[in-house]
């Protein structure tokens, strides 16, 4: 098989790794019916160690593994990764920061919707600063083995974040297009060490994330990233951004 070529339908080995699925095309609901990605047949047992094991064998198959709940369901139009480098994930953040502070023109629900993005005003506070610190390997190994069994999906990318651009994935629920989700992964990816582990059927996305914030404050900064980047949940503000820090 050709680096960075997607395997055919059937049995697929890579390194220690035996799984059995099938090419993955786009819905079509935009030109599609492009072949995309590859994705098992099932759930796949220990999926937290054939993740890690594929990731490591990427550079040299030029493929890279996302774990799915759904196959390939949600896959529904190929996007143009290439054009993910001309957006900034600080102004797609900070945009989405003045959706969700916007006034309401009631007080108290204005008051309501300050006391979500709390102890920060409605001004965007920016990107939080990279953290250096790395994950021990058993801290990684633990937080795989809590990954239950799920399909594994392969696509031919150089990087986690460009995996949502490249199958179109698409949920009714998502907010945001892929391009500009692959935007602010990459941007995580590059700060944090966060690399897209999961999707799931309901806009969710789950990260393995080997360089997280280790003090209070480094933590309500990447939240506020986080608050800003979800989409809004009871209410239009969606949860309290101070729930979300956890150092």
């Amino acid at each position: 098989m050709p680096e960075g070529a997607l395997p055919d339908d059937g049995e697929l080995r890579l390194g220690g790794v035996v799984l059995s699925g099938r090419r993955a095309y786009t819905e079509g609901l935009w030109g599609g019916g492009r072949l995309v990605a590859w994705v098992t047949d099932g759930r796949v047992p220990d999926t937290g160690r054939v993740w890690q094991e594929l990731s490591d064998l990427a550079a040299q198959t030029g493929l890279l593994p996302v774990l799915s709940d759904l196959g390939a369901e949600s896959f529904m139009y190929h996007g143009n990764v290439a054009a993910v480098a001309e957006l900034d994930a600080g102004e797609i953040l900070a945009w989405r920061w003045e959706i969700k502070t916007a006034p309401d023109g009631d007080p108290d629900a204005d008051a309501w919707i300050a006391g979500l993005h709390q102890p920060f005003t409605r001004q965007f506070p920016g990107l939080a600063p990279p953290v250096r610190g790395q994950l021990t390997v058993s801290a990684t190994k633990d937080a795989l083995d809590t990954v239950p069994p799920e399909f594994v999906c392969l696509a031919a990318v150089s990087r986690p974040a460009d995996f949502l651009t490249e199958v179109g994935w698409f949920t009714t629920e998502a907010w945001e297009p892929p391009l500009h989700l692959s935007a602010v992964l990459r941007s995580w990816e590059d700060r944090f060490g966060a690399r897209l582990l999961q999707i799931g059927p309901a806009a969710e996305i789950r990260l393995l994330v080997s360089r997280p914030p280790r003090t209070e404050d480094a933590a309500l900064a990447v939240a506020a990233e986080l608050w800003a980047f979800g989409a809004p949940g009871e209410g239009e503000g969606g949860p309290r951004l101070p729930d979300m820090a956890i150092a």
